[in-house]
Parts: C-alpha cells; structure tokens; sequence
C-alpha cells in the first residue's frame, strides 16, 4: 500500500508541477538488523532490500554501494584523494591494518536463490554488480536479502570510532540511484558526498545496553524511550557540577544486550551514533501546529556550549521551515562526536558535529548541517556531481539565519586571529576568499563535480560563492519574490532527485525570468562580473559593462552613507545611461549593499560633490595592512629595519601595494638609510600580472636592489653595488585543476652595477676614488614541483650566459648549465628524509682551465659550498658578503643554500669550487622523535666533486661533511654543527681555529617575501 501511495503522489506531482516527462523514481524499502561487537570492533548483519522499479525499462541487474571496504587499504579512491594536494593528510596511508576497515560476507540472494555478483571493474570491492536471475520489470518489486559485516575502521573520514565511540554512516550496502541520466555509481570519497534512492528504513540494532544510541527514524522501543529521559535527568544534573571540556572515561561495557528499532518514510540514508558518555538534552519546536522534538547527544569536551544546543536547534528548525518549508519529520537531532570529515555532516533527521570552540561556531555549525535536512535530505540532488545544489544552497540560508542573529557575518579579519585589530578584512570571509581565487584565475566553475575541485575551491564553488551566487538572485528578484520562488521549487522536487535543469526551470516558471545569465555565465563558467560606474552628470549616470557576463546591475543614489534610491537593470552589454531619479544625493554607487559576485568593486563609486577623490571615500594611512580596501586610496608603510656589515643599522619605511587578493598592478618598496656607510639601500620590486590564455599565470616584473658590499676602515671608504632584474615568470596550466604539479618558466637579465675601490701607490697607497663595472647576466630557467603529500619532488635546470672583461681586459666569456634536483621521502606520517642532487656544467668557459680562486678574476664558477665572495649574482642576502674571502669573523661562516649546498665555511681557496663541472649530493633528514624543540634538529650530510682543469691541478678529490642543523620555519634560519668531514675539508676548518669558528649559517629571506603571503593564505 505504502509503495502504491507513494506511485500516486509522483504521477501527481508531476502533472500538477510540469515536471519533466521522462522522470522517474526508484523506490528502495530497507530492513536491516545488525550487531555491535564493540571488543573486536565489527558489526553482524542482515539487510533486506525491497526495490521497486519505476523505471520504463527491466533491468537484469542492480549495482550496490558497499562504501565501507574504501577504508580498506592504500589503494583505494579514498586513500589516494587524502593525498593530494598540499594539504593533504598521511594519516590513513600510515594507519596500521588494524585500524582499517572493510565489508564482507556478502551473499546477495531472491527467495532463498543466490545471485551471480561481482566487482566493479573500476571501483573494486565499493561497489558490487549483483545480476538478477529474472530481470525486473517496470513497475514489479524485488526482494533482495544479504548478510553482512563491517569491521569498523578509526575514525578517518566519517565512519569510524574512536575506541568505544562510534559514528556508523555509510556503513551498509545500497543500491545506487538509477534515473533518467543513467546508474550514478561512485566510490566513498572524503571530499565528495552522496546519492542515494528514497524509501523507508527499519533498522534494529542489537549492542550492550549501557549505549545511549542517537539515530535517523523514529525510537520503537518504550523502554529505550524512559531510559533516554532518565539520561536527560542524569545529564541536566551532573552538567551542573561537571567542569566543563574535563572528558569522563569510557565505561566498561554491560554484558546484557539491547535491541532498539527505528522506522522512518520517505528518506534516503540511515546514520546512527553510539556511546556511552553521552549527556543528552531535549526541546521541541512547533511547525505548523506539530510539535516537532529536538534531542542533543554530547560528551564533555564541549559541555558548555553543548547545553544550548537544542536553542539552536528549535531556531534552525523554525528558520529552514519558515524559509523552504515545514519541517516534516518527529525528531531533529544534533549529535556532538569525533568527525574526521569538516566540521559537520548532515543525516536525514541527525547531524554529526566535531568540535566547535565557540558558541557562534557552534550554531553556525549546527544550522549549517541540519539544513541540509531540507538541501540533501528531502530535496536529494546528486551531491558528487553538483556539490552546489545542496551545500551552496544551504550555505545561502544559513548566512542569513547567521545575520539574523549575529549581524555582519564573520570578516576576513576574524580570519587572522589576534591582527584582526590591525588588519582592515572588511569584506566577508567568504568573498575575500573567493577574490584570493578569482583575481589569480584560480577558480573552477560552480557546476563542477566534487572531485574535480581543487581543496580550497570545493569550499568555494561548493559552498561560497553558489551562497553569494544565491544572495545575487535575491537583490535582483527581492527578498519576497526570491523566497516565493524557492518554496515553490521546495514544494515541486521534496522527496525527488533535481538536477540544475530542475532547478532552473523552477525557477524561471516561478519568476517569469530568463536566468540564462545565472545558469549559463555564472555557474557554468568562471567568467568575470563587472560594470563600471563611467560618469555622473547632473542626474544620468553612465554604466558600462567590462565584464564577460551580462548579469542585472543594481545603481543607487547615497547621501551621507544612507542609499536614498536604488534601481536593478537588467544586464546588458556595453555601455547605458541611468536616470536617477533622486534629490540631493552625495554618491552615486554600483551596487552598495554588494549582492553582486564582482572580482573588482574599485569602479562602482563617483562622489559628486567632488574633491580631489571622486572615485574613492577618502585616504587613510595603515600600517601592517595587506588587505585591499577598494573604496579607499590607502597608503601602507611599514618601518624598514636592515643591517649588514657595510651599511651597517639600516632605517627606512616599507610602502607597498594591497597583497590580498591580488591586484594586476603590485609592488613593494623598502629604501633605507645605513648609518655606518651613509648611503642609500633597500629593495623594491613591481609587477604586472596578467593571464592569457596560453596559461595559468604570466608575471612581468622587474626587482631592484642596492647595498654596500664590502667597506674599508682603514682608507674610510665602502663600496656598493646596485642590480635591476627584469623577469617574465610563466606558470603553465596544470593537466587537471586538481594536479598537485606547477610548472613555471622563467627569463630574466641581471644587471649589475658594481662599484670597486681604486688605489694610488707612491710612496704610500691611498684611496683615489671608485670605479664602476656594469655585468649583464640573462637567465633562463625552468622548474617543476610536485608538491604531493607524499613523497613530493622538483626538478629545476637553469641556463646562464656572461660575456665580461677579464682582469686583463681581454674579452670573456661563459654559458653555464645546472641542474637540481630534490625529494622528500616521508618514512612515517610526520618524518621525511630529505634528498637533493645537483650538477652543474660549463657549456662554453674562456676560462675552464683557469684557477677559481675567487670571483673576482674569473666570474660564474661553480661552488660546491656557496659564500658571500662567490655569489657574483647578488641573489642572497649576506650580513658580510665580502668577509668570507677574507676568512674575517663569524659574518665569514654565512653560507647559501645554493648549487653544492655544502654547509661548511671553506673561506677564500679553491676548495669545491669550478670553471668545469660539479657534482653534489645533499642529505638530510627529520629525526624519529616528536619534541617541538627537538623536530628543529636534523642530520645532514654532504657529498660532492669539483672539477679542477687547470695545468697543475692533481686529481678532483671527492668532498664529504656531515653534522646537526637547527632548521627554523623550512630553511628560513639554519645553523650548522659540522661532526665529520674528508681530510681536505677538515684541514680548511681547523685552519679557522676553535670549533665556534667553524659553524655556519644560512638565511633565505626570499621564503619570505611579501609576494608569497597570499597564497600561503591558502595553499591547497
């Protein structure tokens, strides 16, 4: 009768709603019993299947998700997406096999008669092709019936535990979902959720009887039912005098066994949490004259906020059914538990939710997952595919849930923690990290599976920008109509599978709109938004569309900051004059309440009453401030600090460009003043970035830098050098979005103006002056990074050519060619040996057969240990750059992390150094301990061969040192304790004296440049 009834509503439905002709809808009725062995950790069970076929063809066979056997090794789809990108995680690929999970025992049969199964070809062992001894036809019923177990994995995803707690979701076989398009077969994916067929479940589990057991369905059993309400009075009185976040023990298990039951109509999955600390609270809420009950089941960590729990549980309820439409189940039920997959996941009728650390994260939390009781639950879109028709969606209602109640969502600056107070983040978080994408060219269309998506645009093309996409539709339509609107969709495809095709065309029917701009711009293409306010004359403003996307443009009239008339046009192409039809305003603004997805607002306002910044609100003066501000002409300083040996204390200001998001105009500047040299120093560096089609990102740029390198006390003179480097960088596009591969090509010319001391000798020398030397260097060069979570590399081969006079004025010359590369080997989840070979070769070199004493009389050489007097680019940063050629103090025992990366100060000789070739090998390694202090400590060691061509050289000896180094932040700061080394390395360390002379340094501040900051924001 139940399926009869269920038949009559979609026949009717879809007559009354013009739902597509060829819709259909499987029906699934599941019976399940199962057994929890929380010793061994498996569950014992039986499940029968009740499928109804309403398709208008037979079918022979029924494919089956058996989603838990994803945790079942390395080899999995699972498995392998923890490890991409570089944020990806290593625990599971670490875990031991124990802690693992699967599903087997599968016997699938039809009246007592086994069926013929086996594996999907592609998704081995998730997903089972069970064949049917006689098909079914359209409109019959097959009852299929099969045991089962599943060892339940750790908690690594969303199934699992932790010791006794346990979260079974995704824990038994289900048919997949066939419809119009075809079986919708998918592996378990940690990012990426679900589809599934509606129906009804009745589900009983057996388990011992001290478990409080939270559950999708409605509770069977009175005797659980008292046993729950003389919990609730245990909990409201122990919640009284338990400290909070103090976590009680597990108690040992009853030996007397339970078994509870719940039935539920209409819904599409079944999740249920086990445990025996939870505290449990109860409300209700009324929907339309039902009283609808709300249940809370938490532990201790998060007591405190927990016991409002079910406030924000009644107010979501209340919210989501005022807004879409009433809440149609008994029970709504928010569980706190161990989750290793987001912040929350969504269940028909329960919500799982991890830890929250505030009230307002808890809330939010809570609204976020139980709206999808109406997004996922009840209108069951094809969550893998189009991840936006349930989180986006969702994620728009409960923005506005969340400013109803807190006011402004949460700003990019509550982002940055503890500098939110110097930070100006004014934009929410959500569009500032649509920008960090979107300026870059970095994001992918809304309408892109769950597992094409980068990381960080999962977040946004799932949730953010689909949530500002739908904030859009309700400027444009206006809050009634717009809620008028997504009722009717509500109220046409609850308990249906919508596709975008659905949802369009509810759409447009219910608006009388053509939303062609929505659907084919905005969600299919990642293609720019943006009008320009162009003038304001009189009362006629001028639009122009400098977009790619002819989306509706709303234009107001402002006085004193208030918008005093507003007007939405319809999108257009090129350019359109406005009457305003207003009096006495003071700003004329494109959109000032931001419901459109621009990438740049820094053209949507005009002041008319003139003043020097008829496009901006003013100037401001902001210190350590990276972040735009669009409506302002703002100036960032910073105090500039600096010192080295020759300049000596450095004072300057830092003035520089919004770093966040990125603009195409950047650039950043730090002139100084040395005290010592009295001179001018500092650094600057513009660029323009730009991205055409041949590729991810081309940069032109051109960096610039001035400092004194070496001085004389005696004669009162230091000498300087100055260096300009123009650069284009190109970043070629990935073979897929999600690639963990950048590949970049590199060319830039190094101009260097050397400045060097010039003597007069008679009777005595003295200083007469200086001269200076102009060196070109062009430079090629090509990288290639796999910053894999596992065992990532890189590759980088670079080719430098210099024509220059020798010491001698006679015309030299050298094409050099090198190539590194690096590997990082992880032995445990947090451990990696750290691998490195480098090898450098002289293409041509006028002076191969020279001696490489220094720099100065013949340039380029190679150096297995890299110092101050040899780097004859200028590229590192040095605090004594001329010291180490003459062996003079500590400054002298700075090295770079350059060509050899010999991490011994060999000083001014010949050691390691090359007009030929060079050979190296650098190891080191993150020691087997896990002590903050200590994980700064590693091993290394070096191995290396320089080539020595000159007439009188003996045979190249092979070079090796090895010690401990103290690496602060990924090589930024090193220091080097050599242990051992070969003869000829130690001969040049005890010429040094002690063993304090004989450590060196190295600081690569380049790792820390400005330019990095965004996208060490988000770097996934």
């Amino acid at each position: 009768m139940r399926i009869c009834v269920f038949l009559f509503c979609s026949v009717i439905a879809a007559q009354l709603f013009g739902q597509r002709e060829d819709y259909f809808q499987q029906e699934v009725n599941y019976k399940i019993n199962v057994l929890l062995d929380d010793t061994l950790h498996f569950l014992h069970g039986q499940a029968e299947y009740e499928y109804t076929n309403n398709s208008p063809q037979a079918l022979d066979k029924i494919y089956f998700h058996v989603w838990p056997n994803a945790h079942r090794d390395t080899e999995t789809e699972f498995a392998k997406q923890m490890l991409q990108g570089t944020g990806g995680s290593t625990r599971f690929q670490y875990s031991k096999r124990s802690q693992r999970g699967y599903c087997d025992s599968l016997d699938f049969q039809v009246n007592g008669e086994e069926l013929r199964w086996e594996d999907h070809p592609q998704y081995r062992k998730e997903v089972a092709i069970v064949y049917l001894n006689t098909p079914v036809k359209s409109g019959e019923t097959v009852t299929i019936k099969t045991p089962f177990r599943v060892k339940i994995p750790l908690s690594f995803s969303r199934l699992g535990r932790v010791r006794q707690s346990y979260q079974m979701t995704q824990w038994y076989p289900k048919p997949a979902v066939f419809d119009r398009k075809g079986w919708s077969v998918m592996p378990y994916l940690n990012q990426g959720e679900f589809f599934s067929e509606f129906g009804s479940f009745d589900v009983s589990i057996t388990l011992p009887d001290n478990y409080l057991v939270a559950a999708t369905g409605e509770l069977q059993e009175q005797s659980e039912k008292d046993y729950l309400a003389a919990e609730e009075e245990r909990s409201n009185i122990q919640l009284q005098t338990t400290p909070p976040n103090q976590m009680a023990p597990f108690p040992k298990s009853s030996k007397r066994l339970k078994t509870i039951s719940f039935r539920q109509d209409r819904i599409h999955d079944f999740a249920w949490f086990a445990d025996k600390r939870f505290y449990v609270q109860s409300s209700s809420v009324n929907i339309e004259g039902k009283d609808v009950k709300t249940y809370a089941f938490f532990t201790d960590r998060e007591a405190g906020l927990w016991m409002k729990a079910t406030q924000y549980l009644n107010r979501s309820v209340k919210f989501y059914s005022d807004h879409v439409g009433a809440y149609p189940y008994s029970h709504a039920t928010a569980v706190q538990s161990a989750l290793s997959a987001g912040g929350g996941m969504e269940y028909p009728m329960i919500t799982v939710i991890g830890l929250s650390g505030d009230a307002e994260s808890l809330d939010g939390v809570i609204t976020h997952e139980m709206g999808h009781i109406w997004f996922y639950g009840m209108l069951a879109s094809n969550e893998r595919t189009h991840p936006w028709m349930d989180e986006g969606m969702n994620s728009y209602y409960e923005n506005r849930y969340m400013k109803k109640y807190y006011g402004d969502l949460r700003k990019l600056s509550d982002f940055l923690g503890p500098l939110d107070k110097v930070f100006s983040g004014e934009s929410d978080l959500d569009y500032s990290a649509y920008l960090l994408q979107q300026r870059p060219h970095r994001c992918q269309a809304v309408e892109t599976p769950s597992q094409d998506l980068r990381p960080i645009n999962y977040f946004l093309s799932g949730y953010a920008t689909p949530a500002m996409m739908m904030r859009y539709l309700e400027g444009y339509l206006g809050k009634d109509q717009f809620d008028a609107a997504m009722k009717t969709y509500f109220e046409n495809w609850k308990y249906k599978h919508p596709y975008p095709e659905d949802f369009r065309a509810s759409l447009e029917e219910s608006t009388n709109k053509n939303l062609d701009w929505w659907f084919d711009g905005m969600l299919e293409t990642t293609n720019e938004l943006d009008y320009k306010l162009v003038s304001v004359k009189d009362k006629t403003a001028r639009v122009k569309n400098t977009g790619e996307i002819n989306g509706p443009v709303n234009v107001s009239a402002l006085k004193d900051g208030e918008v005093i008339w507003s007007t939405w046009l319809e999108g257009f192409e090129g350019s359109q004059d406005i009457a305003i039809e207003a009096e006495g305003f003071d700003r004329v603004m494109i959109d000032p309440e931001i419901y459109m997805l621009e990438g740049n607002r820094g053209n949507n306002l005009i002041r008319t009453n003139g003043g020097l910044f008829k496009r901006k609100e003013g100037v401001q003066v902001k210190l350590l401030d990276p972040i735009e501000t669009p409506d302002k002409h703002t100036f960032r300083i910073l105090p500039a600090i600096g010192w080295n040996d020759y300049n000596g204390f450095q004072l300057g200001v830092a003035t520089y460009s919004s770093l966040i998001p990125q603009k195409k105009i950047q650039w950043a500047a730090a002139p100084m003043f040395g005290f010592k040299s009295k001179t001018l120093s500092g650094i600057a560096e513009v660029r323009l970035n730009t991205h055409p089609d041949f590729a991810q990102e081309v940069v032109y740029g051109l960096k610039a830098r001035a400092f004194a390198t070496d001085a004389n006390d005696n004669f009162g003179y230091s000498v300087n050098t100055y260096k300009a480097t123009p650069f284009v960088q190109i970043e070629l596009k990935p073979k897929t979005p999600r690639s963990s591969v950048k590949q970049h090509l590199s060319l830039e010319s190094q101009f260097i103006l050397q400045e060097s001391p010039e003597f007069e000798v008679d009777t005595s020398v003295s200083f007469v002056g200086k001269e200076t030397t102009l060196f070109t260097i062009p430079e090629l060069s090509y990288s290639f990074v796999n910053s894999r979570r596992l065992h990532p590399y890189s590759v980088k081969s670079s080719l430098a050519f210099e024509q220059y006079d020798g010491i001698t004025g006679d015309p030299e010359r050298y094409l050099k060619l090198s190539v590194e590369g690096n590997l990082s080997i992880n032995y445990t989840r947090f451990k990696r040996i750290h691998l490195r070979a480098f090898a450098g070769y002289f293409l041509i070199n006028s002076r191969r057969e020279s001696g490489a004493l220094s720099n100065a009389l013949t340039r380029g050489s190679f150096a297995l240990a890299h110092q101050g007097y040899n780097d004859y680019t200028h590229s590192r940063y040095f605090f004594g750059r001329s010291d180490a050629g003459r062996n003079n103090g500590f400054l002298s025992q700075q090295v770079a992390m350059e060509e050899g990366q010999f991490k011994t100060p060999f000083g001014p000789i010949a050691l390691g150094q090359s007009n030929d070739a060079i050979v190296a090998l650098n190891l080191s390694a993150d020691l087997p301990l896990d002590v903050p202090v200590l994980n700064m400590i590693k091993p290394y060691a070096d191995l290396g061969w320089a080539s020595d061509r000159r007439p009188i050289a003996t045979e190249s000896p092979i070079l090796f040192n090895g010690g401990l180094m103290l690496d602060v932040y990924d090589g930024a700061v090193q220091v080097h304790f050599p242990l051992v080394s070969s003869e000829e390395i130690d001969l040049a360390l005890r010429s040094r004296g002690n063993y304090m002379n004989r450590i060196s340094f190295s600081v690569d501040l380049l790792k820390l440049g400005p330019f990095k900051l965004p996208q060490q924001i988000f770097t996934f």
